[in-house]
């Protein structure tokens, strides 16, 4: 039986990108949107009902050191239209709660995934101008995505949410999206994604591919003050080479948006997690009077077993592992194998013929995927590693 020991190190990296960057700019953000809802007007001044949802990657949440909750109480900034400051707006968090992602297809995985949902919500009254309100948050950090830069695997860029009044008494209603902006796609299947939302004003609504913004940064990852003058535009993320808004999993699959209703067609031939944004422009009478923004994530996964290799008949032991994992019951012929953490990302691979033997000394604990391959079968089967 062949002994084979995965390479040390990565494992640091890997949990690195599965449990996040420990401090106050941990990553752990990803997706969401502000709504705000016109509830009266004066001759001055209109008021609105203002809400920020915001989701977070949950799955380090059983381990204490690297847990990032959501923050209890934000800072939201008002500028006016030439970019000067207006006024601040502290929101408290009003509620939490956990969230089942998107599933796309019928597919199943062995990927652990958690999700919650956190809202923040006030009222604030502003006083009418021309030009109307822009209002941003800003934190840091961003997860790992596997379409963006990821500074040697340590979290670095932020995002910024940002929402426009129009005032000039459109007495307006931003959209709300319906679902939640995150989904679970099986390598290889083509499905279709309602990114669609919902407007009570009646208004006509478009819908477009666009680059996530970043915002803040792990010098200050939650900035508290709002500056007196704001640039204008806003930077993006940046996108490895070969992926973009349009090209959402580069040349390994295919991200089409459908601008009148906003279903978004997907297909990968990569695993791994993908950031992307749509953005929906309302229409009244013919004249664009807001923008507002959904980003998204799309959780690419292997199924837990395409063609097996006679799956049943495969064997771990022990299960979890400790210091090593045997595998056995295989049949005696060439075979490859993976080795991918939670998130779908390779940690290591190789070659077999018939049963063998892993080394998990170096593996941190937590739940993985070995994946065994003959050339037309392919086999996934869950594993977890647990040091005592």
């Amino acid at each position: 039986m062949k002994h084979l020991k995965l390479r040390s190190g990565i494992f640091l990296i890997a949990g690195m990108l599965i449990f996040g960057w420990h401090n106050l700019g941990a990553s752990h953000l990803f997706g969401g949107y502000f709504q705000y809802e016109f509830v009266s007007s004066t001759t001055l001044t209109e008021t609105y009902k203002l809400t920020l949802t915001v989701y977070r990657d949950c799955r380090a949440d059983f381990d204490s050191s690297v847990k990032v909750p959501f923050d209890k109480q934000i800072t939201i900034c008002a500028y006016n239209s030439v970019n000067e400051l207006q006024l601040n707006l502290k929101m408290d968090l009003k509620s939490t709660r956990y969230m089942n992602p998107e599933r796309l297809d019928s597919c199943s995985t062995s990927m652990f995934q958690c999700v919650e949902l956190g809202v923040y919500s006030d009222t604030i009254v502003l006083n009418k101008q021309t030009g109307g309100y822009s209002l941003y948050w800003e934190r840091c950090c961003r997860s790992i995505y596997d379409n963006l830069e990821s500074n040697g695997g340590i979290p670095y860029m932020g995002a910024t949410w940002r929402c426009y009044i129009p005032m000039n008494d459109f007495q307006n209603s931003n959209p709300v999206f319906n679902n939640i902006p995150y989904s679970l796609l099986c390598y290889g299947d083509t499905s279709i994604w309602n990114l669609n939302a919902v407007d009570k004003d009646g208004d006509s609504l478009s819908y477009k591919l666009v680059t996530p913004w970043d915002g803040a940064s792990t010098a200050d990852p939650i900035p508290d003050n709002c500056v007196t003058k704001r640039a204008s535009a806003i930077r993006n993320v940046d996108y490895l080479n070969g992926f973009s808004p349009q090209m959402l999993f580069g040349s390994h699959g295919m991200s089409n948006l459908d601008n009148k209703n906003g279903d978004l067609t997907l297909i990968s031939f990569k695993v791994g997690y993908f950031l992307g944004s749509t953005e929906v422009t309302e229409w009244r009478k013919g004249i664009a009077i807001s923008t507002s923004r959904l980003e998204y994530i799309v959780s690419v996964e292997f199924p837990l077993s395409t063609l097996p290799i006679e799956k049943p008949k495969i064997l771990l032991f022990p299960n979890p592992a400790s210091e090593t994992l045997k595998v056995s019951g295989l049949p005696d012929e060439n075979l490859t194998w993976e080795v991918l953490d939670m998130r779908g990302a390779e940690l290591s691979s190789g070659n077999a013929n018939g049963d063998f033997i892993i080394e998990t000394n170096n593996i941190l604990n937590g739940i993985y995927i070995l994946r065994i391959s003959n050339g037309i079968g392919i086999s996934n089967l869950k594993f977890a590693v647990q040091h005592i």
